[in-house]
C-alpha cells in the first residue's frame, strides 16, 4: 500500500501469504493486525481482506466507540460476510468513563443491527501501553461474554 509506495520496499503479496500461514503453524495462537479495515489496498491490487481469506484465520472485529462506529462496524462485517470470511465477533474499545449518548447506546445499537456476536465492550484505560494490557487482561474475565471470548485466547489466558 502507500507505505511501501513511500518506502520503495514493493511488498510482495505471495511471500506475505506463505510467512503468515507458516507463522499461523508455528504458534498457537495468532493475531494478526488488519491495518485499517478490509478495503485496505496492500499490493497490486490486493486487499486486507484478499490476505484476511487467503491466510484462513477467522477474524475479529475491533471498533472504537466514538462517532461513525455503527456505519463502519456495520459495513465490515456486511463486507466479511459477502465475501465469505468467517467472523468470530466484534468488540467495542475504548468506552469512555463517561460516554456520550452515542457511544452509551452503540453495543445496543449493533447488537439489534447485525448477527454477530458482540464479545466485549472494554472500557477506555490509560498508563503505559504495559499498564493498559494489565487492566484490559484483569476486566477481561469479568465480563459476561468472557466464556465465549476465552475459547480465542490463548489457553494461558
Amino acid at each position: 500500500g502507500t507505505a511501501a509506495r513511500l518506502e520503495k520496499q514493493p511488498v510482495d503479496y505471495t511471500e506475505l501469504v506463505n510467512t503468515s500461514k507458516r507463522m499461523v503453524k508455528q504458534h498457537q495462537f495468532t493475531l494478526i493486525e488488519g491495518a485499517g479495515g478490509l478495503m485496505v489496498p496492500i499490493a497490486g491490487g490486493f486487499l486486507i481482506s484478499d490476505l484476511a481469506k487467503d491466510i484462513g484465520l477467522p477474524m475479529l472485529v475491533v471498533a472504537d466507540t466514538r462517532l461513525g462506529t455503527i456505519n463502519h462496524s456495520l459495513l465490515t462485517l456486511l463486507a466479511a460476510r459477502y465475501l465469505e470470511i468467517e467472523v468470530v465477533g466484534y468488540i467495542l474499545n475504548r468506552m469512555p468513563a463517561t460516554p456520550s449518548v452515542a457511544e452509551k447506546a452503540a453495543p445496543h445499537d449493533l447488537a439489534s443491527l447485525t448477527i454477530e456476536e458482540l464479545l466485549a465492550v472494554i472500557p477506555e484505560v490509560e498508563g503505559s501501553p504495559r499498564e493498559m494490557i494489565e487492566q484490559i487482561s484483569s476486566i477481561l474475565p469479568t465480563l459476561p461474554s468472557w466464556p465465549l471470548l476465552k475459547k480465542y485466547l490463548p489457553p494461558q489466558a
